[in-house]
């Protein structure tokens, strides 16, 4: 099994605690408000007397009863997670690409939401015999192309420019190395879709000198690439990298 440097990196740890305060107390709050005028206008029109202070009771647990035991198309949560639909989906996609990777032999090494120069994180750094792979990871379904030299769906291109963004990464974790350990490493980037929706015809040839695969066929792009490093600079490269969680 492979070995695991890092988790959630900061940005998701904030993003988390904020879906959560959304999702948890924002959302109830504006809910509450929302049904308290609501059941106010029905109880008017129907002539009931219901005590004012009652009310708020009604609500709190007819909110509470749907959050925790109504569909999970009801729950407030899910609505906080729907408000920022692709932030949790990139996340999940991420977690379900280092799932996959996990299955490799304690050969390989992956360093999950490394941080260079304080320029974002790359989502996965992945070394072994096949060298370094700096891997991004998107969550979208559809057909991916290649058109004028970026990618997109049979509708439009993406916001980002995801090769070079994953090139630009490469290249980064390339310098970082050469300055601090004095090698210079070729390192591969891999552009990963995560959804089981999305299709392309890429195979395991580069597009633009990157690779750009679905996620089922990582393992085996990394078993088709030759060996160019030895254990003792795997070694090597790997304490330095981990130096970057401490």
């Amino acid at each position: 099994m492979a070995k695991i440097y890092g988790g959630k990196s900061k940005y998701l740890i904030k993003n988390d605690l904020k879906f959560f305060a959304i999702g948890d107390f924002i959302i109830p709050v504006l809910f509450t408000v929302l049904f308290f005028y609501i059941f106010k206008i029905a109880i008017n029109l129907m002539n009931l007397k219901i005590n004012s202070y009652i009310l708020p009771i009604i609500i709190f647990f007819f909110i509470f009863f749907i959050n925790n035991f109504g569909k999970d198309t009801l729950k407030l949560q899910w609505i906080a997670k729907k408000i920022s639909n692709n932030f949790f989906l990139g996340r999940k996609g991420e977690d379900e690409v280092v799932e996959v990777l996990k299955n490799l032999s304690d050969n390989y090494t992956i360093f999950r939401n490394i941080n260079l120069y304080k320029k974002g994180d790359i989502d996965l750094v992945l070394l072994g015999p096949c060298g370094l792979l700096a891997i991004e990871v998107k969550n979208y379904k559809g057909n991916i192309i290649f058109e004028n030299g970026k990618l997109k769906t049979a509708k439009r291109y993406f916001r980002k420019d995801f090769i070079k963004q994953t090139k630009n990464e490469a290249l980064d974790l390339n310098y970082y190395l050469k300055e601090n350990i004095e090698r210079d490493i070729f390192v591969k980037p891999v552009l990963v879709f995560s959804n089981k929706h999305v299709y392309m015809r890429f195979g395991l040839n580069p597009v633009n000198n990157i690779f750009v695969i679905q996620k089922g066929y990582l393992i085996k792009l990394i078993e088709s690439l030759p060996e160019v490093i030895s254990r003792e600079e795997a070694t090597e490269i790997e304490q330095e990298l981990s130096l970057l969680y401490k």
